[in-house]
């Protein structure tokens, strides 16, 4: 999906009378495939723009609710983002909360820009260690015969 049909969506009428939760699920569609942190904060403005449009079209009473959702999934991006496998990787916090507090959409004293500075004093992985920590090992190949796994299936 290409960056100008994402801006069509946000345009488009429908996204303040509902719509928004189909601009959610093409932006979530284009979140899997972006490699880059200056990608996925355009994709994140783009979000950002959306939802504020939208919410100034929310009822009173279900304002509360939708900041919610709007907070959810935007923590909910950031933390893909971060993660390598299930572990959380301190360099890439570190850019994230830079480039977000830089766009204006997180404040310095978030919690995850205290956890980034806090990960980055301490001896921590870096990015491509977690990822050849996260790689599954190879098994050893069982010898075929009567003690290997062609044995296994006449048991």
């Amino acid at each position: 999906m290409s960056d100008e049909h994402l801006q069509n969506l946000i345009e488009h009428p429908a996204v303040t009378t509902g719509g928004w939760r189909d601009l959610i699920s093409a932006i979530d569609t284009e979140w899997d495939t972006a490699d880059t942190l200056e990608r996925r904060g355009l994709l994140l403005a783009i979000f950002e723009a959306a939802m504020e449009s939208v919410e100034k079209t929310i009822s009173f009473e279900e304002r509360e609710n939708f900041k919610y959702i709007r907070w959810w999934h935007y923590r909910n991006y950031l933390l893909q983002e971060v993660l390598v496998g299930r572990e959380l990787c301190v360099e890439t916090l570190y850019a994230v909360t830079e480039r977000e507090i830089a766009a204006g959409r997180m404040e310095p004293s978030d919690r995850l820009r205290e956890i980034a500075l806090r990960g980055r004093a301490q001896p921590h992985l870096t990015r491509a260690e977690l990822i050849e920590a996260s790689r599954p090992t190879p098994s050893p190949e069982k010898p075929v015969g009567k003690s290997g796994w062609v044995h296994e299936l006449w048991k």
